[in-house]
């Protein structure tokens, strides 16, 4: 049987993110510093404020100076009569300059994603042997849909409407929730950057998005897993089932790019 190629596994979205070398602040530290009001903690959240953890979560998450973020899983999928698998590997760092690197490879489909940014500018590319191009900010968000710091968890909006329910979970450490989104108000942007990644025929079409944050009890994260589901089409439509997990480290600690000296020097960045 000729084999049908068709992108089945698309980068997981992005948040987007730990514990590590900058160790979370005591209640009293974490405070703001001009009011001298203490900041909010996860165990203070009563069951009907659970609604509130994403925003604050996303808030939580784009104060933070720096991170790094570390993506492993997979995406199954069925094409005609054929299940295949797809690998996902990203990492994610922010800092004074940040970096996304994604990568997937299968039996059907191969692809990479490399960007830096600093202030109002972005260095991409879509190979790893090709050469970056240099583009402002606002068009990589046009282009690409997501960018990775935006406040969203793992790309999917946060927005009134966007979030169907959320649920306190157990969870070995830390605190963790649970959040199933709503599949077509939450995914306008990373429908553009699953099919512009993917090179697909059109845009995914969602029919499920569960996200598990677990986070310490400054909202710091630790960790994120998620499962999503949709159709994608390249060439046939395909029905996809993506799972991964997200580790992070080195909040407000000391993390740099990968060749960043390099990069800046060559770019003029």
């Amino acid at each position: 049987m000729k084999s049908v190629k068709v992108f089945l596994s698309l980068l997981p979205l992005f948040a987007l993110v730990s514990c590590g070398k900058g160790a979370p602040l005591s209640r009293e530290d974490y405070s703001d510093s001009e009011s001298g009001e203490t900041a909010e903690r996860v165990s203070d959240l009563k069951e009907e404020d659970y609604p509130l953890f994403p925003a604050k979560f996303a808030r939580h998450l784009g104060a933070l100076s720096s991170y790094k973020a570390v993506t492993k899983g997979q995406t199954k999928a069925h094409v005609l009569i054929v299940d295949a698998t797809q690998s996902i590997d990203v990492t994610l760092i922010k800092g004074e300059y940040s970096f996304l690197k994604n990568e997937s490879h299968g039996d059907y489909a191969n692809t990479f994603h490399e960007s830096y940014f600093h202030g109002e500018e972005a260095l991409l590319r879509d190979s790893a042997s090709s050469e970056f191009s240099k583009k402002p900010l606002s068009e990589y968000k046009d282009t690409y849909g997501v960018y990775p710091f935006d406040p969203s968890i793992e790309g999917y909006s946060i927005g009134e409407g966007m979030v169907r329910t959320v649920e306190k979970v157990d969870s070995e450490v830390g605190y963790a929730f649970k959040m199933v989104f709503e599949p077509k108000k939450a995914t306008n942007n990373a429908r553009i950057q699953m099919k512009k990644f993917g090179g697909l025929d059109d845009y995914p079409s969602f029919s499920k998005i569960h996200i598990t944050v677990t986070v310490q009890d400054d909202y710091s994260p630790i960790s994120t897993h998620v499962e999503a589901s949709y159709k994608a089409k390249k060439l046939v439509e395909s029905d996809c089932h993506q799972t991964y997990d997200v580790t992070y480290s080195d909040i407000n600690g000391t993390v740099e790019p990968p060749n960043l000296a390099e990069i800046r020097e060559q770019y003029q960045f």
